[in-house]
């Protein structure tokens, strides 16, 4: 059986890149199984994601094709709005070495051989999402709220970033 995941630092930086009051962010270890049934135990703490379930989890998510894409799904989820993407996308466009450095460092905590998933409606765009695109749809999962997740998954480390807004 399994272990359950054990939570561990993000770089320092990630502090300042994902607001509490809108973003969850964690890695954890973990000895593999169902991804899915490791996230919602990562997150059943929260207020806005512990009624999230494993089922309705991978149910509504899909396999990142490029890593670019997760990169670009990193920012939307570090600093864009979901509510008036219009409004954060010429600054997500806008080139910010210091975001892309901390964002690079939080994805590489996973290591080789990353997966990733979200329920980002643009993936099913295959390697031509544009995860930064102004309009989009997704898949709500954490119940009332507009959000969007970036699942990174490997053999020993989960990675798992959430957006969620009232709408």
């Amino acid at each position: 059986m399994p272990l359950r995941p054990k939570t561990m630092p993000l770089p320092p930086c990630a502090g300042e890149r994902f607001d509490a009051r809108h973003c969850f962010a964690a890695l954890a270890s973990w000895s593999g199984g169902d991804w899915s049934h490791a996230v919602t135990e990562i997150v059943r703490g929260h207020p806005v994601l512990q009624s999230v379930e494993p089922e309705v989890l991978a149910d509504h998510t899909q396999e990142v094709l490029s890593p670019s894409g997760a990169l670009e799904l990193a920012t939307l989820i570090s600093a864009g709005s979901l509510l008036s993407p219009r409004a954060g996308a010429v600054s997500l466009r806008t080139p910010d070495p210091s975001r892309e450095q901390c964002l690079r460092q939080v994805l590489e905590c996973l290591g080789e051989g990353a997966r990733y998933f979200t329920n980002h409606g643009e993936v099913e765009e295959g390697k031509d999402a544009d995860y930064l695109a102004t309009a989009f749809f997704a898949d709500a999962i954490a119940g009332p709220t507009m959000d969007i997740c970036l699942i990174g998954v490997t053999d020993q480390r989960l990675l798992v970033l959430w957006r969620f807004e009232e709408d």
